[in-house]
């Protein structure tokens, strides 16, 4: 009986919060650091060390519809069995629609184009996607999660983001985050396996 009460309490609690929150500004420009590995998961196998850094940027228009980009450059040591090391470079455009842009928790949905650039060995690619998202605004903090769809040279891969925002003021805040993406590139009849970690700042602008 206790136990019911006390989940009762924090559940209520929570949603007291979330009510009182803002709603996700969809409105920022973001600077993050790098760092990860980039694997060939398919023979010949590889794996490489990356840092680098990503500059990213979102903007709604009549806070129902939104356009988004991201440029991301990484470079990376030499695996023994390669003969150069990797530098990768992706740009990402996204346009999309927002729900609920009036509350604290929304989901958007949204097409991409996702361009990746390798610096030999391996090859570029690039090709269309669809992905959804869900953003929730806690007190200081947002929670969000996007998973997309990948096709193209991306042959029916896939990437998924998650993390967190902290917000020390209206415009200014501090953001953390871990992103996986995998897809096979049966040209070269390999799988390829991406995990970077992020930290960052961002740079919020009012809400339209």
């Amino acid at each position: 009986m206790n136990r019911w009460l006390i989940i009762g309490a924090l559940c209520f609690g929570l949603s007291t919060i979330v009510a009182q929150a803002e709603p996700p500004n969809y409105n920022y420009t973001e600077l993050s650091y790098l760092t990860g590995q980039f694997e060939q998961t398919r023979s010949p196998r590889s794996s490489w060390h990356q840092d680098g850094f990503q500059l990213s940027g979102s903007y709604a228009i009549d806070n129902k519809f939104w356009l988004a980009a991201s440029y991301a450059d990484v470079e990376g040591d030499k695996p023994s069995n390669e003969p150069a090391e990797l530098r990768s470079k992706s740009t990402l455009l996204r346009a999309g629609y927002i729900f609920y842009p009036a509350a604290a928790i929304s989901l958007d949905v949204s097409a991409q184009w996702r361009f990746d650039k390798q610096k030999s060995p391996l090859d570029d690619a690039d090709g269309p996607g669809l992905a959804a998202g869900i953003r929730a605004n806690i007190a200081m903090f947002e929670l969000f999660a996007r998973g997309a769809y990948l096709v193209g040279d991306f042959d029916d891969g896939y990437s998924v983001n998650t993390g967190a925002v902290w917000h020390l003021s209206t415009y200014f805040s501090l953001t953390g985050g871990y992103t996986v993406t995998r897809y096979k590139a049966e040209s070269l009849s390999s799988d390829y396996d991406s995990r970077y970690a992020n930290i960052g700042v961002r740079f919020s602008f009012p809400n339209n």
